[in-house]
């Protein structure tokens, strides 16, 4: 929904607050076409796109306005909703499997899921890529209060 880049204890405790109370119902969406980012031998992430979606953008402008609020700049890019799938190391040698990959799955496409939540992320490089770690949820819906850690790591 938004990256946010390296922040400091005091903006990310004031983001937390700010997505803590923004209030939307859950809503259904699904995966359709694939795609990359870059190309050649530039080429850096294959993704799966986010079918359209009004209430996906309706929340994407609410966490944008949030992070703003909270002292972040506006984020300058075209918000494009996506899944990455994968991140190429090595792209010249990945092009052409890459494309002819993209070719056979042209009308990939999943059943609809709902979205009844979202997540706050941190990211750290290590020696075999980025690691993600969730530091907050933020519930759709009926129930207001964002969910704790220990919810996001059980799982539904």
């Amino acid at each position: 929904l938004r990256f946010l880049g390296e922040l400091e204890g005091c903006v990310a405790s004031d983001v937390d607050a700010a997505l803590s109370v923004l209030r939307l119902p859950s809503f259904a969406t699904r995966l359709e076409g694939l795609g990359t980012f870059g190309e050649g031998r530039k080429l850096r992430a294959l993704w799966a796109g986010v079918g359209e979606c009004p209430d996906l953008q309706r929340l994407q402008a609410k966490v944008e306005r949030a992070v703003t609020t909270a002292g972040l700049a506006p984020e300058p890019r075209k918000f494009k909703p996506h899944v990455t799938l994968a991140r190429f190391k090595r792209p010249a040698s990945q092009g052409q499997r890459v494309g002819e990959f993209l070719q056979g799955h042209s009308l990939f496409k999943t059943s609809a899921f709902e979205v009844s939540e979202f997540h706050l992320f941190s990211s750290s490089l290590g020696r075999q890529g980025p690691v993600y770690r969730p530091e907050a949820s933020y519930r759709l819906g009926g129930d207001p209060a964002p969910l704790s850690l220990e919810a996001v790591e059980a799982g539904p």
